[in-house]
């Protein structure tokens, strides 16, 4: 009988005292300047961490009397077996600091974000991502302006190269209340997409890069929600060309209200309008997309304009339709949807195409994220054009036709967007709530990057006359190796049995499987183990207990092939089977083209139990695309098969 113990990760579920933020500037203060962290959890405050390593290799023969006087003998013939491994790193580690690879990491927290691939219909490209969320983390651990919180393609933030650009539109540091754009490079519309937000270094500068949000077809993105309301540029561009607008409120009662994103601002249809100006991008733009959210508080009887560009505008209708102009006079108006399109005191993501052609037929306008259906045309004729004598204004234009309602992020492109590309902006900004059916799938729990070593589990099985112990771990910062630690009680003190340091991987965000097998164990006798993980400074961590009671096994009664876990996979599976006759095996992986993708196993093997892993790799050692594949399993007169899953 099979005895199994599982026990979680240190970081997981931790119960926090004080706000972590406030707790680690009170700490890096009482460090500063500290490269070696002695006894210590905390992100280095000075140089990097290949640099920090380096320095230790010097310094250790002088700091080890003075760190290790106090411990046991056998805890510093531990530590000083395991630095003396360390030395043979050095070399490479002076390598490495001078070719300029060492990047502090000072980022105590991390989430991981999912993106639902449903909810795009298709692949795009350098995609402005909205997360808008509230978190209490955040409220606990992130600086109280938020400069601290970036985004990463993996969980090492310390690489700047995997840095994501990324843009504040408003953070509250009391509620953790967050809305921000982050680009995604590329947001696959086949898998989910996934990415890091990190958060809690007390230290650092604003992490933002707002202007490379918006790629370079961006003309003009305006939040209507950031700033101060008393510049005379409050209504500000977020991309690199500065097209600030400027707010003519006749009235006085044009106000900040709560938007579709974030905050926008409330027009009330008397003469207030923005003034974006006749800046060279917004001149002539040939194609071109419009985008805005409106929220219109009536239908008027006749025309308003949400957008006008003296001879071009978008408008609605008096026939609650929405139609875009073409010249001075209102009079050729083409592409308008039916009657009733448009809908008081609600939110519409309206937006419209022109592909740059001469004749209307290349215009499409869409209402929440959708073409519409039919497009009945007005009196009028003639071709599209740009008039870049004239201001830009929204809301209304120049002299009359002015809006009533609340207006939010609106955007200018200089080319016709797909209609994949705005169905995926509807999906984005439509539905902010996070859930499995949403654009935003899932935010992860919050895990400690300060940590050394990220365990996600650790197991014990027993077996006959033996304990096989195998642990998981998702990330590690400077860890030398680990070290596992026996007794056949409890409370009782546990001794090395590994005879030499297993090696860890160093600096590593990606997933590791380790597994140490104690042979030669009594049967009927349970033994208790600890897990310690080692840095580069010598310092541990324990992990643990789990135990497991050995005993003889007998072989199993049937052939069989259990159902692979985890499936769907990525990175790795385990597969199990039972044999119960000796005899050659055969394990082979096959795609749905009855192609030979792989040979897991093919030898002889005596009846029993066992498990192997499938990481997804084809006989040439490549990644496998996504998609269904056949395991069959096969021994003498036995064969079975079984489906596995597995997403990129």
């Amino acid at each position: 009988m099979t005895d199994t113990n599982w026990i979680k990760g240190k970081g997981m579920n931790r119960k926090k005292v004080i706000r972590r933020k406030d707790m680690e500037r009170i700490r890096l203060e009482q460090v500063q300047c500290s490269c070696l962290r002695q006894g210590s959890r905390l992100p280095k405050t000075c140089g990097g961490q290949v640099g920090g390593q380096v320095g230790k290799v010097f310094g250790f023969g002088v700091l080890a009397a003075l760190i290790f006087t106090p411990l046991d003998i056998r805890k510093m013939y531990v530590r000083f077996r395991n630095m003396a491994r360390f030395y043979l790193t050095g070399l490479a580690l002076l390598m490495a600091f001078a070719m300029g690879t060492a990047h502090a990491a000072a980022w105590a927290s991390k989430k991981q974000i999912t993106i639902n691939a449903t909810k795009v219909p298709s692949n795009q490209n350098n995609f402005p991502v909205l997360i808008s969320i509230t978190d209490t983390d955040l409220r606990d651990d992130a600086q109280d302006d938020g400069d601290d919180i970036c985004f990463t393609t993996d969980p090492d933030e310390t690489n700047p190269a995997n840095r994501l650009s990324h843009e504040i539109e408003y953070f509250d540091g009391g509620t953790g209340q967050l809305v921000a754009w982050v680009k995604i490079p590329n947001l696959s519309g086949s898998s989910d997409t996934q990415f890091y937000m990190h958060y809690g270094n007390p230290t650092c500068s604003s992490q933002q890069d707002a202007t490379n949000v918006w790629d370079s077809n961006y003309k003009g993105v305006w939040h209507l929600g950031d700033g101060d309301n008393t510049a005379p540029n409050f209504y500000q561009d977020s991309t690199p060309n500065n097209n600030d607008g400027t707010l003519i409120d006749a009235n006085g009662n044009t106000a900040q209200d709560d938007g579709q994103v974030g905050k926008a601002m409330d027009f009330f249809g008397d003469a207030d309008r923005l003034n974006v100006g006749s800046d060279p991008e917004l001149d002539n733009l040939g194609p071109m997309t419009f985008s805005m959210w409106v929220f219109t508080n009536t239908v008027a009887a006749g025309p308003t304009y949400w957008w006008k560009n003296a001879s071009d505008g978008l408008q609605q209708r008096d026939n609650s339709t929405i139609g875009f102009t073409y010249d001075t006079d209102d009079t050729s108006v083409r592409r308008v949807p039916p009657d009733g399109y448009i809908s008081a005191d609600t939110w519409m993501y309206i937006s419209f195409t022109w592909d740059g052609t001469s004749s209307y037929t290349g215009i499409n306008i869409y209402r929440d994220g959708t073409e519409a259906a039919s497009y009945p045309t007005t009196a009028g004729s003639g071709t599209v054009s740009d008039d870049s004598a004239n201001d830009l204004i929204i809301a209304g234009r120049t002299t009359d036709k002015y809006a009533d309602g609340v207006i939010d992020e609106v955007r200018i492109s200089d080319i016709a967007r797909s209609a994949d590309w705005i169905t995926t902006c509807y999906n984005n900004q439509s539905n902010q709530t996070v859930a499995s059916e949403n654009f935003i799938k899932a935010v992860g729990s919050e895990t400690d990057s300060s940590l050394p070593v990220e365990l996600s589990a650790f197991t014990a099985t027993a077996g006959d006359g033996k304990v096989t112990l195998k642990w998981v771990t998702e990330s590690e910062v400077e860890n030398l190796g680990f070290n596992i630690y026996r007794s056949t009680k409890y409370n009782d003190q546990l001794s090395i049995i590994n005879d030499q340091l297993i090696p860890g991987a160093g600096n590593s965000s990606q997933r590791h499987d380790y597994e140490y097998v104690d042979k030669g164990l009594t049967n009927g006798v349970t033994y208790w183990y600890k897990l310690e993980d080692v840095d580069y400074s010598g310092n541990t961590e324990l992990h643990g207990p789990v135990s497991a009671t050995p005993m003889k096994r007998s072989a199993p009664r049937e052939f069989r092939l259990y159902p692979n876990y985890p499936n769907p996979f990525n990175p790795a599976t385990t597969i199990s089977y039972d044999l119960p006759d000796d005899g050659l095996v055969e394990l082979t992986v096959y795609n749905m083209r009855g192609e030979k993708v792989t040979t897991l196993m093919q030898g002889k093997q005596s009846a029993g139990s066992y498990k192997l892993n499938w990481d997804g790799t084809d006989r040439n050692g490549g990644i496998v695309s996504s998609g269904i594949y056949i395991l069959r399993i096969a021994s003498g007169s036995y064969s079975r098969t079984s489906k596995m899953v597995f997403i990129r």
